[in-house]
């Protein structure tokens, strides 16, 4: 897919062309037939206007609609207006205005210039951009309903814009008047205002009806850049835009007669001087990212196995750093090697010249994703951290590769004398074998503390485990680089490293069971610090407060790319003024925040503040691109008549964790998107399948607040997370009563564990596992601990007991269980889990620890049943009556435990179809897969391949038929026959439990203790599982 000739895509960064090829695939390839080339017409038509409101496109498009395609007369289709203003083309600034990218729009009108003076574009009869500046003049000199909602600011800007293109003249001269009066009045926001429009006007001009603009015009519209610097403090780039352009010197006069006086600190001034006695001065050098990106799915060698995502892994992260250069402003230079190209040759080659290049205050990033020898090797001692490039082969040694400890003692050389910021992602095992290097002090590489720059390193699993691939989106991704950058993209850049990979850890945990990520940093300290950051955050970060006249209303500087989150209804994001006043964050947008009956002391004045308390974050959830158009119409018909709290419907699917899909007459909730590969029955439902669209509304806002609550952080606690430890027991084999919950001892205890597993048994047993905790303090201050618990029905269950925990001491924190506090909480496996496919669950034991007592109460959620419906009044009530969640006067942070809940079924089943339990004991033990194929899980090094593949494989065919079954409802013939097939495999034990749910059901509906109805909903619900598990089957080596 391309876009049309002479557009220019090299303008684009990697995320804006995404978004325009997306959109021209879906209305003008996708739609041909019925729309042409008109929605393209249109949002380039649109670029020309500074602001978009319904009305005014919708007029645009009634005066600009025809236009000429081989040889026809076509029109534009209406639907169009809302398609671009719904885009991600697009963005909401304010209600019913919207804002086109800059970088995008800036595109659209290069485009329209190119085309101008084509043959083959001046017969198909196009707008001209005069045209069209003319109709937006006349347009805004009339009465229109943005005019009257936003006033004299936005019909300023929007003659000024129009101005741009057709009486520049005019426009310098307004311009002028309008900064010489705001510098008068000493009103910097409107100067910046000013000042950012003229700075950008340079495109306008150069589209311009005028016959000639002069160069003084283009050139004034660069020196607003510099002066706009210059009010922002960046005096870095005001001083560069003198060094590259010397006539600036001239447009600066200590004679402030006829011009506009230039407040300028001392500082500037002197480096200004500096800049006009040197005869070639060196500009002030920036901060800059470096970055060597690796990825091996394809090696030479044919016992290396063969990946899937590594390439894609590549792709992720250097879009990441791309973003991220661009909002810190820093320079990127990024080197991408891929299969043949991540050769030990050419890897040794560009490692060395990327790391002889970095300079004081530089960032280096070094990112793999491949195999290694911290996954494949099954010796410890064969660790060393050795990465397999696509030419490694095995050698006396081991085999070739570059190891890990090699890169780190080549920058440890560096950053001992210089402050430069190294940061090293892998996606393989962290390893304790690894060989202590020359620099280390104890066996863990602790590097000394005289190091001038830093060194941290995220790892993809721990020590012995294996790091996995899945389908994520319409491709193979590795679980760990997926993970970590869905948390960069929700969580924006101000985030620490500790913080990063606690969140990382918690998603993972949803996406398997078998990698836990770890880190290391070199100074210790350096994990608490921000990333591209070189010093660790010791104070608290100071937010600017200031009034937006496009908007006429105080907003706060830092927005959604910045970490904050817009407010609840139970949970307000609050900030407090130096003068102690305290704000509520109402919206919030990409770099800035609006705030809440706040008329401040004047528009000119701008305060300082600081974040007090962040709300809870709202989940991300997009339409899958494959549902049926007539159900996705009715779900959003729903969700515009009723308020939605915790989720944001985004328009883009690569923006949301969570996808909503349909299959047959139901809806249901999965983290993945359905594909040719990944059809909707082989995507594993979070919960339910609802016919009703209101149900699923109300499954996505518990879905929603409960992983809110489940990820939520403090970043600036102050409280060590190193002085305190965590013990966890485990009841297992022991009847639970309430008379016993408090005398029973653990059979197990792990200490600060990453998740802890326990069985559940199924059957007739009444001996299900319980959990138990401990905490011990070394911090001398008193504190005090409660807890919530998280169950995997989305329920949230608070302590009411705040425990106080003395210095040095130790506490058995209590549980509420049916209204009383005990010492063991009862662990619960709904068997109507088996239904959705799923064997085991998690549930998540939150632990908080606070300076003074929490009360947790506000969070507190009702568990959603399975196969029953909760009215939404009663989500409406739990609001009303739990109050308000606040933590704003108090330090705290929190620990967060995994449990992993693992369906046993009761040896002593009446049922013919084995044993699982039993089947998964003799199953090889050396095999490091996860027990549920969830995500389709492949490699990202394993054991070679012949001895990961089956021994025997099932025939598609076959596959076919059980398929064939189930569409005409002969499930018990569908069952035996999947039975037979998947005998010995992995998929053998899912398959198992299906058949004894069916004959469950089926014995239920013979003794008449299901009605009609709820018979046939358990039946649809049990095909439903079956046909994932073959689509999952066909998606593996199995087949």
């Amino acid at each position: 897919m391309s876009l049309p000739k002479h557009f220019p895509t090299e303008q684009l960064g990697a995320a804006n062309r995404r978004k325009l090829e997306w959109y021209y695939r879906r209305y003008v390839e996708a739609f041909y037939q019925e729309y042409r080339f008109g929605h393209f017409l249109l949002t380039a038509y649109a670029a020309v206007p500074a602001l978009l409101t319904p009305d005014l496109l919708y007029k645009l498009w009634q005066n600009f609609h025809q236009y000429r395609w081989a040889g026809r007369t076509e029109r534009i289709h209406r639907v169009a207006v809302s398609d671009l203003l719904l885009s991600p083309l697009c963005r909401e600034v304010g209600f019913e205005l919207y804002e086109m990218d800059a970088g995008i729009r800036q595109a659209f009108l290069d485009w329209q210039q190119r085309i101008a003076g084509e043959p083959l574009w001046q017969d198909r009869h196009l707008a001209t951009v005069k045209s069209i500046a003319e109709f937006l003049e006349e347009y805004h000199a009339r009465p229109n309903p943005a005019r009257q909602r936003w006033g004299e600011a936005y019909e300023e800007l929007q003659q000024w814009n129009t101005l741009a293109f057709t009486r520049p003249e005019q426009l310098q001269k307004k311009m002028w008047q309008k900064l010489r009066e705001s510098v008068a009045g000493k009103k910097e926001t409107e100067t910046l205002r000013v000042l950012d429009f003229w700075s950008k006007t340079e495109t306008q001009l150069a589209l311009s009806t005028a016959d000639t603009v002069p160069e003084q015009w283009r050139q004034n519209a660069r020196f607003a850049q510099a002066w706009k610097a210059l009010l922002q403090h960046n005096t870095q780039l005001f001083t560069e835009a003198f060094t590259q352009d010397p006539a600036y010197q001239s447009m600066l006069d200590d004679n402030p007669e006829g011009g506009i006086a230039v407040s300028m600190p001392v500082k500037v001034k002197e480096v200004l001087d500096q800049i006009q006695q040197a005869a070639n001065p060196e500009p002030e050098r920036p901060e800059r990212i470096m970055a060597l990106l690796i990825g091996v799915d394809q090696y030479a060698h044919p016992e290396l196995p063969q990946l899937k995502g590594c390439g894609n892994d590549v792709q992720d992260f250097g879009r990441f750093l791309e973003n991220a250069a661009d909002y810190l402003g820093m320079p990127l230079e990024a080197e991408p090697l891929v299969d043949r190209e991540a050769n030990l040759e050419q890897v040794w080659s560009s490692l060395r010249g990327l790391v002889n290049e970095l300079q004081q205050g530089d960032h280096f990033v070094f990112f793999f994703a491949g195999n290694s020898s911290n996954s494949l090797a099954r010796m410890d001692w064969e660790k060393d951290g050795r990465l397999y490039l696509y030419d490694s082969e095995p050698g006396k040694g081991g085999w070739s590769g570059i190891r890990q400890r090699e890169i780190e003692e080549m920058l440890i050389d560096i950053i001992r004398e210089r402050k430069i910021n190294c940061l090293l992602v892998l996606d393989h095992p962290q390893s304790r074998e690894q060989p202590v290097t020359k620099a280390a002090t104890d066996p863990l590489r602790d590097y000394p503390p005289e190091l001038n720059g830093s060194l941290v390193i995220l790892y993809g699993g721990e020590d012995g485990q294996v790091t996995y691939e899945s389908t994520f989106g319409q491709e193979s991704r590795g679980i760990f680089p997926y993970a970590l950058l869905k948390v960069f993209r929700e969580k924006g850049f101000n985030i620490s490293f500790r913080n990063l990979i606690e969140t990382t850890r918690l998603r993972m945990t949803q996406l398997t069971d078998q990698q836990t990520p770890a880190m290391e940093a070199f100074p210790a300290e350096m994990a608490e610090a921000l990333i591209f950051s070189h010093e660790v955050q010791t104070e608290e970060k100071i937010y600017e407060v200031r009034f937006e006249p496009e908007i006429s209303r105080y907003v706060l500087g830092a927005g959604a790319r910045q970490g904050i989150t817009p407010s609840l209804e139970f949970m307000s994001t609050l900030v407090r003024l130096e003068d102690g006043r305290v704000l509520t964050v109402d919206a919030v947008y990409r770099d800035y925040a609006s705030i809440r009956d706040f008329t401040g002391d004047g528009s000119d004045t701008t305060y300082r503040a600081t974040l007090l308390q962040a709300a809870l974050p709202k989940i991300q959830v997009a339409f899958d691109p494959g549902i049926d158009e007539k159900m996705e119409a009715q779900l959003r018909s729903v969700i515009q008549s009723y308020a939605i709290h915790y989720i944001d419907i985004r328009d883009n699917w690569e923006d949301a964790g969570y996808f909503i899909h349909a299959w047959q007459n139901d809806y249901f909730l999965s983290r993945q998107i359905s594909t040719r590969e990944a059809r909707s029955e082989s995507l594993r439902p979070l919960f339910n399948l609802e016919p009703n669209p209101f149900e699923l509304i109300k499954q996505m806002e518990y879905i929603a607040q409960w992983t809110g609550v489940l990820e939520y952080q403090n970043p600036n606690s102050r409280i060590n997370r190193d002085d305190l430890m965590v013990a966890v027991g485990l009841v297992e084999d022991q009847r639970l009563e309430p008379s016993n919950l408090d005398k029973l001892e653990p059979s197990r205890i792990e200490e600060d564990p990453a998740m802890v597993s326990v069985d559940y048994p199924g059957g007739e047993r009444a001996d299900t596992p319980g959990v138990q905790l401990q905490l011990r303090s070394e911090i001398k201050q008193l504190l005090y601990v409660t807890t919530l618990y998280l169950d995997s029905q989305y329920g949230i269950s608070p302590n009411a007991v705040r425990q106080p925990l003395e210095p040095g001491g130790l506490v058995s924190v209590p549980f509420m269980v049916q209204g009383n506090n005990h010492r063991t909480i009862p662990l619960r496996f709904d068997p109507k889990n088996l239904d959705l496919g799923k064997s085991e669950v998690h549930d998540y034991l939150k632990i908080f620890i606070s300076t003074e007592p929490l009360d947790t109460q506000p969070l507190q959620q009702e568990s959603l049943e399975l196969d029953q419906d909760t009215a939404r009044t009663t989500i409406i009530r739990q609001q009303e009556e739990r109050g308000t969640f606040t933590i704003e006067e108090m330090d705290w942070t929190a620990i967060t435990i995994p449990i992993r809940i693992i369906y046993r079924p009761d040896t002593g089943s009446s049922s013919g179809y084995g044993n699982p339990y039993q089947q998964q004991q003799t199953s090889s033990p050396e095999k490091n897969m996860p027990e549920e194929d969830f995500f389709r899980q492949d490699y990202t090094g394993s054991e070679a391949p012949e001895e990961a593949a089956p021994a025997s494989r099932i025939n598609p065919g076959e596959l076919q038929m059980v398929r064939d079954m189930v569409a005409k409802n002969e499930m018990r013939r569908a069952m035996d026959t999947m039975l037979s097939l998947t005998k010995g495999t992995n998929s053998e034990n899912e398959i198992i439990l299906l058949a004894n749910r069916l004959n469950d059901l089926e014995r239920q509906n013979r003794i008449g203790v299901l009605t009609s109805d709820d018979y046939a909903l358990s039946r649809n619900r049990i095909s439903f599982a079956l046909l994932s598990n073959i689509s999952l089957l066909e998606e593996s080596d199995e087949v």
